[in-house]
């Protein structure tokens, strides 16, 4: 079987958490130096033995350049959509029809949103494909949409070629109505969306990856789940169910829970950062 992973890594206005983190979220580290996106390219290959380039379509020239860190990494290749403002269901078709000579054995584009959380394992997903329906999509228990669907080719000719057409909404219930079997393969026990602080949390305690140890001590106090760069600086402080992300500097004294220092965030010493973000170069001070 032949798919083409496509994430749909842009959206044509940034939400207030992504402008206070500074970063998109298929960027945002789920452990130190794994991305969320890393993730579901793992996921994708221990399914896939010939995975090939996942392809990250941006809507501008300021999305491209803002994932310029993976320029060099071969698991990924970025892809400037030419017509935004056509909807997710007229982007895919416009990405289709644009790259046909390369697609044109493709059985499956296997579309994902950017900020969801990927399932442990895509294993069940795949084995539903072997049942060849038209358009399969990722549930949770709960029956929430997960944010990853695979499509075959066809589906994406019903799209128009003018104007505005959305996938879920719009292309979806076009397949059905022109007979295409749409199904549904439960992946998840819930839905996890990057799209907050509590939502960042949720994944990186559902994925659960394992941090690897420098060995060196450490004078902090970790406590729940956390994702700690070592690019940090960090004195003797407390930190819980949190985010230190490279620069981060936390100075003695400070506790930190339930919370986000970006980089270049400062921490005073004595500093309460509870359920909150602090930006880019931002100091939070002892109250």
């Amino acid at each position: 079987m032949k798919i083409q992973p496509v994430i749909l890594a842009e959206g044509l206005r940034k939400s207030s958490f992504e402008s206070l983190v500074g970063v998109p979220p298929q960027l945002l580290p789920m452990a130190p130096s794994v991305s969320l996106l890393a993730c579901w390219h793992e996921k994708l290959a221990e399914v896939s033995d010939d995975l090939p380039p996942l392809e990250i379509l941006v809507s501008s020239s300021q999305g491209y350049q803002s994932m310029d860190v993976l320029s060099a990494d071969p698991r990924f290749k970025r892809v400037i959509d030419p017509r935004p403002h056509r909807g997710t269901g007229g982007v895919l078709a416009d990405y289709l029809k644009r790259r046909e000579s390369a697609h044109g054995d493709l059985d499956y584009l296997v579309v994902i949103e950017r900020s969801s959380c990927p399932p442990r394992s895509l294993s069940s997903f795949f084995r539903n494909l072997e049942s060849n329906p038209d358009i399969l999509i990722g549930v949770s228990e709960l029956d929430r949409l997960v944010g990853i669907m695979a499509i075959k080719p066809r589906v994406l000719e019903l799209v128009p070629e003018v104007g505005y057409f959305d996938l879920k909404e719009q292309a979806v219930d076009k397949a059905v109505q022109c007979g295409l079997s749409v199904t549904a393969a439960v992946i998840m026990p819930r839905a996890i969306q990057v799209r907050s602080l509590r939502g960042w949390l949720d994944a990186i305690r559902y994925l659960n990856l394992t941090e690897s140890s420098s060995g060196e001590p450490v004078s902090y106090s970790a406590h729940g789940t956390n994702c700690i760069d070592p690019g940090a600086r960090i004195g003797e402080a407390v930190i819980l169910d949190s985010i230190v992300m490279e620069d981060a500097t936390i100075e003695n004294g400070a506790i930190i829970a339930r919370s986000v220092l970006c980089p270049g965030a400062h921490v005073a010493s004595g500093a309460h950062v509870i359920d909150s973000i602090i930006g880019r170069s931002k100091r939070a001070m002892r109250s």
